[in-house]
Formats: structure tokens, C-alpha cells, sequence
């Protein structure tokens, strides 16, 4: 029988191991953190309560056994073809859709960025930043007053340092603009209505149904996390956490010989490497020279528990203001349909760390955020708090970054030409669902 081993816990090394497991092959995996599931996981940081590392859902996984195994048992789970979210830009809450909504501007700033955007007309697909992307696609005025403050909020580099596919991975690629009646005249014409956004999440094409979105009626969503590791488990998948690849050579025969950080061996006729790229030529020895990828610092995460119920229905709400640390907002009870316990709602504010902002703010800040965002009824009184940090960084998409990721493709592939590389920020996937897709297409 041949050995796998598989580097990394989170949901894609979790789901390649079962897969492996379920080919005939032996499997080890392995997990740096003591826990298993990444940013999938759950802290019970409050009593009684979940919290997520933020915004998380369970798509579909692409193999249908594993899917029906992963959500066992199935009335435990909630099922979703739209997640119900809004937006908060220049000091107005926008209901309706999640897409930035430039209406709140003061007029004269509203005004320019519409005239502007009538004077671009272009597409920008052939721009090599996001400033030219966003410049061609919108105009001066709204690159200006709009799309360059909110991504230097986000990611803390300014559009010219950034590559143009970061504007579809933070919502950025087409705006809310001028009335809704306008909106729909435009829409008629595909060079508007690929940059134009309804004012309304119900209008358009409708919700793919293929298109599917989990979330535990009760708890948080490192149940599923818990739950792929316990089917791991019982198929014979061997755990090794608090451990990581010192060292891996290519094996004698193919495969791959890994030092860890305890000083044992491992040999691996199959290698699966679910994290960067980057640390794998490291811990061959072959990391190219230069400097390393622009990355977030991470995520501060402000967790509370209020004694009122929350003055929006909505799942979530993105918050581009730059104005505001806040970012992105999990009102768990409406995505549950009830909260955890009789008069207590629970949420999780999500702060991007990055250059532009490296700690996290007090959280009298973000209750006040809450409050003129108008997620908070007047009145709502704090019960319980935390602040949790979640560590794990990702490389902001900066013109470098995909020939960084290239060349490094490229060395991997002469060093350890049987080793599968998946993940996020590999085979272009950024996205979980597209990370997991890749994984059930290369091993199921």
C-alpha cells in the first residue's frame, strides 16, 4: 500500500486526506497549529457562544459521498442559495445589496464620479494595476473618491500596487450608481451592465441553484471542520498536529523525504502540500532570492453578545468606508433564524491588519461603529466581549505576485514533480469553493 502525506489541516488538506484514504493509500497528516480546520474553525470565547474567524460558509464540495458525509446528520445544517448581505460607504447604509453603493457621496463628489464614469467606458481587462483597471472602468472620479480608499483600507497598498483581479475578489467590479430606474435603462446595454450593479440583490439573473451555501442551525461553522476530521479519523487517517515540514527532499523512487520539526523522518510516495508554495522551497533549500509577497497581517476580530435584537435582517454587511476599522459584519442569529439563547445575539466584526492598520482598535470604537453603521437598535447594551486574532495573513495580489507564483510553480515541478499543490493562492484558486473544487478534480 502506498503512504501519502498530506501538509496542512485546513479544509482543502482535510478533504484531500479523506480522498486519499478513500484511493487505498496509507495517510499522514500534518498540522503546524495544535487544532485542525484553519479559519474554519470556532471559538468559544464567550460562554454559551461560537464565534468564526469571520464571514464563513460551507459550499458544496464537488463529491457527493463526502459532501452527504460532511453534513451528517443533515438536519443539523441550513441550506442557502443567496446569503442576505448589505454594504455601508460614505456614512450610508445600503440594505439592499452588498456591491458598494456610491449615493451616500456628497453631491458634487457624486456628480463627478457619474460624469466620470460615462467618459471611461472601457473594460480595463488590459490594465496591468487595479488603478488603470478601475481608471478605464469607471473614471478618475470614482478611482479618487471611491474604489482607492476603500482598497487601501482593505489591503493597505494603494491601486498602483496592486494587480487588477483585486477588484472582483473585494466586490469592487461593478458599483451601485444613480437611481434605481437608471440603473435598469443602462442595464440594457452589456458595456453598463457589466459594470453596474442593481440596487437590489432581487433583481437580475436569478440565484444559481448549484450554487449552495451551509451553515449549522446551532453553533458555529468548525463543526463541519470537527466533522471532516472525525471522518479522517475513522478511515485510518494518521494525525500529527504541533508539527511541520523542517526539511523534504525528493525520495529516492519519486515521492518525498520530509524532516519535521520533532526530528523524525517521513517518506511520502504521494505528497499533497495544501499551504504556500513558498515554504516548501524553503524547506528544500531552493527559495528563490527576492522579496517576499506583500501580505495582510491578518484579522483582529471583535466578538460580542448584545440584549437586543439587531436593527437589520441581513447575514452580513461589508463596510468599505475607510472612516471605519470595521470591515465586515456577522450577525449570526439572522443567518440561525433564532439566537443561542433567549434575548442574546452574538456577532463578530472582522478589522483587516494590514500597513494601513496594524492593531486593533478599542472595541468602544467598534461599538460605536456598529451603532452609526445602523446594525445596533438605539439602546442595545453590550453584554459580553473578546477580541481574538486570527494569524493567518494572505499575499495580496500585487503585479508580482502571480511570476512569483509562476516561478515558483515552475521550480517545484523540476524538484518534486509528483507532489500536488492545492490550496488557496494555488491553481488559482482564492476562494475556499475553488480551492476544494480543485482538490475533488485532482483526487476523487
Amino acid at each position: 500500500m502506498s503512504g501519502a502525506v498530506v501538509v496542512g489541516g485546513g479544509p482543502v488538506g482535510l478533504v484531500a486526506a479523506i480522498l486519499l484514504k478513500r484511493k487505498g493509500f496509507t495517510v499522514t497528516l500534518l498540522e503546524r497549529e495544535s487544532e485542525l480546520g484553519g479559519l474554519m474553525r470556532s471559538l468559544p470565547v464567550i460562554d454559551g457562544f461560537e464565534f468564526d474567524n469571520g464571514t464563513r460558509f460551507v459550499p458544496r464540495l464537488g463529491d457527493v459521498s463526502l459532501d452527504a458525509d460532511a453534513l451528517a446528520p443533515r438536519e443539523n445544517w441550513l441550506e442557502f442559495n443567496q446569503l442576505p448581505s448589505g454594504s455601508f460607504f460614505a456614512g450610508r447604509f445600503q440594505a439592499a445589496t452588498g456591491f458598494l453603493d456610491i449615493n451616500g457621496l456628497p453631491d458634487r463628489a457624486r456628480e463627478a464620479v457619474e460624469v466620470g464614469y460615462f467618459a471611461a467606458g472601457g473594460s480595463g481587462e488590459d490594465s496591468e494595476t487595479v488603478d488603470k483597471y478601475l481608471r478605464d472602468r469607471f473614471g478618475a472620479a470614482a478611482l479618487d473618491h471611491v474604489l482607492a480608499p476603500a482598497l487601501t483600507k482593505i489591503t493597505g497598498l494603494a491601486p498602483h500596487e496592486l494587480s487588477p483581479g483585486v477588484a472582483g475578489l473585494y466586490g469592487l467590479s461593478r458599483l451601485v450608481m444613480f437611481s434605481p430606474e437608471r440603473t435598469r435603462e443602462l442595464k440594457t446595454d452589456p458595456v453598463h451592465d457589466a459594470r453596474l450593479a442593481f440596487h437590489s440583490r432581487d433583481e437580475g439573473a436569478p440565484s444559481d441553484p448549484s450554487r449552495v451555501f451551509r451553515y449549522p442551525a446551532r453553533g458555529g461553522i468548525g463543526l463541519w471542520a470537527q466533522r471532516l476530521e472525525a471522518i479522517a479519523r475513522e478511515e485510518g487517517v494518521t494525525i500529527r498536529t504541533g508539527l511541520a515540514a523542517e526539511k523534504v527532499e525528493p525520495g529516492t523512487a519519486g515521492g518525498a523525504r520530509l524532516t519535521l520539526t520533532d526530528g523524525s523522518l517521513l517518506d511520502a510516495d504521494r505528497l499533497v502540500w495544501s499551504v504556500p508554495g513558498a515554504l516548501l522551497l524553503r524547506a528544500a533549500g531552493a527559495l528563490p532570492p527576492g522579496p517576499p509577497p506583500r501580505m495582510t497581517s491578518g484579522l483582529a476580530l471583535y466578538h460580542a453578545v448584545v440584549d437586543r435584537p439587531f436593527a437589520t435582517d441581513l447575514f452580513y454587511i461589508t463596510n468599505y468606508d475607510p472612516a471605519f476599522a470595521s470591515y465586515r459584519v456577522t450577525l449570526y442569529p439572522n443567518v440561525q433564524g433564532t439566537p443561542m439563547r433567549e434575548g442574546q445575539y452574538h456577532l463578530t466584526v472582522e478589522v483587516i491588519l494590514n500597513a494601513h492598520r496594524s492593531e486593533a482598535p478599542p472595541s468602544a470604537q467598534i461599538v460605536d461603529e456598529l451603532a452609526r453603521m445602523g446594525v445596533l437598535a438605539p439602546g442595545t447594551c453590550v453584554l459580553a466581549e473578546a477580541i481574538t486574532h486570527a494569524r493567518q495573513g494572505f499575499p495580496l495580489p500585487t503585479p508580482g505576485l502571480a511570476a512569483q507564483q509562476k516561478a515558483h510553480g515552475e521550480r517545484l515541478a523540476e524538484l518534486f514533480p509528483d507532489t500536488l499543490m492545492l490550496g488557496r493562492g494555488q491553481a488559482g484558486a482564492f476562494f475556499l469553493r475553488d480551492a476544494l473544487g480543485e482538490v475533488v478534480r485532482a483526487l476523487a
